[in-house]
């Protein structure tokens, strides 16, 4: 985490596909596709900060981003 904030620090983005939840939940901006896999998945469910998104009730994985 040390690096990644080192690097945004100094202006960078940093776009990652991440399922831990321990190190999603310090995004600042965070976008959540789904329903689901195959030709079901792949629609922007929420964005936005991460409280926001926790917030949206089609997010299975919301309780995980308090």
């Amino acid at each position: 985490m040390a690096v990644l904030n080192a690097l945004a620090q100094h202006g960078h983005t940093i776009i990652m596909d991440e399922h831990n939840m321990r190190l999603a939940v310090e995004a600042n901006w965070t976008i959540v596709l789904g329903r689901g896999t195959g030709p079901g998945g792949g629609q922007m469910v929420a964005c936005g900060k991460p409280e926001a998104v926790a917030a949206s009730p089609p997010v299975k994985t919301a309780r995980n981003l308090l």
